[in-house]
């Protein structure tokens, strides 16, 4: 055999056992893998999930809660939160929370629901826990109460009854346990007699007034279809002005930000290591240079004083502005005063303002409680001001408008505007019309905010970070010139 071919086959023979070898750690580590994750998957499966004679045993139990409950018939003065283990008709397995006054009452809901009762259950424990701690209670966002408005809507269209349309809908909220208890929640006041917007007003939280005094108008008029239509297509209307307030915000922030880390960068690492040359080789330094030294000294010693400093003011500052007034005004009126920056706030404060007041006059809502739910919409004390001067004219028989006028928080074309819907005495359309102006112009507004950071934070960083570095820089050049001399 050729001694090539020779070695051919040993080359192939050694690459063949070193695969083996390979491949055999290989497998055993996967297959370890595949067993642990079997061992840890299938119990948890195992949770939520029971075989038939396990749901029997739970209607067992349901039976036996039912007589319990049968003989105490005890019905509270306020809700409490009850705890329940309930398990459905495909054995999955839900624990939650329920708010009510009588656990009979929870009890035959959830029987009826199609549940199997396990356990229901209160005390002073459940209750401190699980009890009016605001905490406890989220808001839903605009996109959850997009969804909500805009499923509930397409279910009514296609005929479905209003209590069914929500067991729908806590059904698909399976793996949201907050929701799902809302919508439980409200199923269980639908199914005691009470009204929809009655229904909502017991989610604490969850539905802004806004929702439910529109719901509340849609029950009267008999048309709750125009008005989930109207509450999707504003609270979709919010979110796009929020992502924009979001967007406009954050990337002069982060701008800001790094700006600060590259000048404490520099003063703090670079000029100290320029400063040790020049003291060795005794150059002398410009006043600038000195003050630049002087500050990165400041900085190198002081550091972790800084941060500390640095924090607290922070803290101190956020505190005072959500609790203090005068000082959120104060400066709230500073930031409408800024260039671009405070009309993109004014013209976003604006068009919340309008579409809402739009949406509640033409649902029929009263408007002193729309005026009350504006006055709520806003964190701003300069619109909140316009908001209590507007309710003391409806209450006076004064106009709407003269709340908007000579008002640097306005502009003129928006009060002029309000003042023609005032005297066409279609405010409704009118409102709808302002706050079409005002998202255009907040939308300029934004793009431009976009368009300018960037240039101004770069002149800003060239100006701050270019004079530390001539200042380091030119004393090389007068020892470099020294030297030659």
């Amino acid at each position: 055999m050729p001694v090539e071919e020779k070695n051919q086959i040993d080359l192939s023979r050694f690459l063949n056992v070193l695969i083996k070898i390979v491949e055999l750690p290989l497998y055993v580590c996967l297959g370890v893998y595949y067993i642990v994750l079997f061992l840890f998957i299938y119990p948890f499966s195992k949770l939520n999930k029971k075989s038939n004679n396990e749901y029997k045993d739970s209607l067992n139990k349901s039976n036996e809660l039912k007589q319990e409950i049968e003989k105490e018939n005890i019905k509270l003065s306020k809700e409490v939160p009850f705890l329940y283990r309930i398990v459905d008709e495909d054995g999955n397995v839900y624990k939650n929370i329920f708010y009510g006054t009588s656990r009979k009452d929870i009890y035959n809901f959830l029987t009826n629901s199609g549940y199997a009762v396990e356990y229901l259950k209160t005390s002073k424990w459940i209750e401190f826990v699980y009890g009016e701690s605001e905490y406890l209670y989220k808001k839903f966002s605009n996109k959850d109460l997009i969804f909500f408005a805009t499923e509930l809507d397409s279910y009514i269209k296609s005929g479905i009854s209003l209590t069914d349309s929500m067991e729908i809908l806590a059904k698909q909220e399976s793996k949201n346990k907050y929701k799902r208890r809302v919508f439980l929640s409200i199923l269980y006041y639908l199914n005691q007699g009470e009204s929809f917007s009655s229904a909502l007003s017991h989610q604490k939280k969850a539905f802004p007034n806004l929702f439910i005094d529109m719901i509340k108008a849609a029950e009267a008029s008999g048309d709750m279809n125009t008005a989930l239509n109207d509450l999707e297509e504003y609270y979709s209307n919010m979110d796009k002005i929020q992502k924009e307030m979001v967007s406009a915000v954050s990337y002069p922030a982060i701008i800001l930000v790094f700006s600060i880390i590259v000048i404490f960068v520099v003063i703090g690492l670079i000029v100290p290591k320029f400063v040790l040359i020049y003291n060795t080789a005794g150059a002398e330094l410009s006043n600038w240079t000195k003050f630049v030294v002087g500050l990165s000294n400041f900085v190198s010693t002081n550091f972790s004083n800084i941060i500390v400093v640095a924090i607290l003011i922070s803290i101190l500052a956020f505190f005072l502005y959500k609790k203090n007034k005068s000082f959120r005004k104060s400066v709230q009126r500073v930031a409408l005063k800024i260039p671009v920056i405070g009309k993109v706030i004014m013209f976003n404060e604006l068009t919340i303002f309008t579409k809402t007041f739009a949406a509640l006059l033409n649902n029929n809502v009263f408007i002193t409680d729309s005026i009350n739910i504006l006055e709520n919409l806003t964190s701003n004390e300069i619109y909140k001001e316009i908001m209590r001067k507007t309710i003391t004219n409806i209450g006076n028989g004064d106009k709407i408008s003269e709340s908007f006028k000579n008002n640097y928080a306005v502009p003129e074309v928006v009060y002029h505007m309000v003042k023609a819907g005032e005297e066409s005495g279609n405010m409704g359309a009118m409102m709808d019309k302002v706050s079409k102006h005002t998202r255009r112009e907040h939308s300029i507004y934004v793009k431009t905010v976009q368009t300018l950071i960037e240039p101004v934070m770069i002149i800003f960083l060239a100006i701050i970070v270019g004079g530390v570095l001539l200042s380091v820089v030119m004393p090389m050049f007068d020892l470099y010139n020294a030297i030659i001399s």
